[in-house]
């Protein structure tokens, strides 16, 4: 589950919210759904390029880590004793855009939701997970943190083959899509600001692993700052002072 922002809006809530609890856990089951897509796609766009086959596991291998997680987070959903339609599931979004190529239609998804998505949400989940006491969620959350770091590393191992078989041209591309993939993950999650809230969810609420905004935009600064550019930078990809 690489993109996973806070659904816009959530802002703390008195205790006892099952329903706001529900929404959001309802929310992770379409975006986990979502994700399996994702993997899917890019493992046959991998399969097309004739990438090595410890790689097209290690995709299909995701694709049903994501299933689980959707199942899981479907559970938690249920266990909040609050009635729910199943969610609706937009069939466009889980078309990725092909381009011209397979390559390159590979390089734009694994940077988009790999090598950055998978990468802010390792420590993204962990803040979840930290906080969360809710066994169920616990449970959901547990497989979500061993899975996301295997998921992290698949899209850099991508990223490093892609750029064995034309480092200029991956590179020039990387560097060119970089900044905007940047710009839409700091637009879903917020970054922290002097003006920013500080204020948290109330415990009953962050115990089902949920988290305000603000905690979102600070976990996702300290994980491009520490984690998502100097992986750029080591292979060649820098960004100017303030992107």
């Amino acid at each position: 589950m690489g993109y996973e922002p806070p659904a816009p809006g959530l802002r703390p809530e008195p205790a006892g919210s099952p329903e706001v609890v529900a929404a959001e856990w309802r929310r992770r089951v379409q975006a986990e759904y979502t994700s399996a897509a994702i993997a899917h796609q890019v493992t046959l766009w991998l399969i097309q390029v004739g990438a090595p086959p410890d790689l097209l596991r290690d995709g299909l291998r995701i694709v049903d880590d994501e299933l689980a997680h959707s199942e899981m987070a479907a559970g938690v959903m249920a266990a909040t004793g609050v009635s729910f339609a199943p969610p609706a599931i937009d069939g466009a979004s889980l078309i990725l855009p092909g381009g011209q190529d397979a390559r390159t239609a590979l390089v734009s998804s694994v940077l988009r939701f790999f090598c950055v998505g998978e990468s802010v949400a390792v420590p993204l989940f962990r803040m979840l997970r930290e906080r969360t006491s809710v066994p169920v969620a616990r449970r959901a959350l547990d497989r979500v943190m061993r899975d996301e770091p295997r998921h992290r590393q698949f899209g850099w191992d991508v990223l490093d083959w892609l750029l064995l078989g034309g480092e200029d041209a991956v590179l020039a591309l990387v560097a060119r899509e970089l900044p905007a993939v940047l710009a839409d993950v700091v637009a879903a999650y917020g970054l922290p600001t002097d003006e920013a809230p500080t204020t948290d969810l109330a415990p009953e609420v962050a115990a089902w692993g949920l988290a305000a905004r603000a905690d979102y935009g600070r976990t996702l600064s300290l994980a491009l700052d520490r984690d998502v550019l100097p992986r750029m930078a080591a292979r060649g990809v820098n960004l100017a002072a303030g992107w």
